[in-house]
């Protein structure tokens, strides 16, 4: 099944979810078309034009971002070096070599394995 969100607009998406409620993303050139795609379908309030905020994102396209990804992923950084990487619809931390943002993600999936069976048999 085809993804709703292009690779630009999740990682546009991803880092916006990294910051605070006073800092924004710039976007310029191809990132606007992108933006102006996301405010056309819904998903970010109409009134971002150069930039984007934590306000700017709906639930639907939070929804979407989450629900198209696992549970628990790496995503690159938009503008930036490194890797986000999301646990249960949180950010948890940015790792800058991909090898090592790799290990990362499967050690948090490993430990929701153990914690899983460890519930099961409590």
């Amino acid at each position: 099944m085809p993804k709703t969100l292009t690779t630009l607009q999740e990682q546009m998406i991803a880092k916006v979810l990294t910051l605070t409620t006073s800092d924004y993303v710039w976007v310029n050139n191809g990132e606007v078309h992108s933006l102006n795609n996301l405010k056309g379908k819904g998903l970010v309030v109409g009134d971002c034009y150069g930039s984007l905020q934590i306000r700017h994102l709906t639930e639907r396209v939070k929804n979407v971002f989450f629900l198209e990804n696992e549970p628990t992923f790496m995503i690159r950084n938009f503008h930036g070096e490194g890797w986000l990487i999301f646990d249960n619809r949180q950010y948890v931390c940015k790792v800058h070599q991909e090898p090592a943002a790799r290990r990362v993600v499967e050690a948090l999936r490993l430990l929701a394995r153990t914690e899983a069976t460890q519930t099961q048999a409590a």
